[in-house]
């Protein structure tokens, strides 16, 4: 295994869980408005 220097590892976390939220607001709008659709 390697190590990541803390100060490169912090950043790219934090971009990574940035990108899932933003992952799950455009699944969750899409998803919200085809439910409505559907009713």
């Amino acid at each position: 295994m390697f190590v990541l220097k803390s100060e490169n590892y912090i950043p790219v976390v934090y971009q990574i869980i940035l990108e899932l939220c933003f992952l799950l607001l455009v699944l969750n709008e899409r998803y919200s408005s085809v439910y409505r659709e559907n009713l």
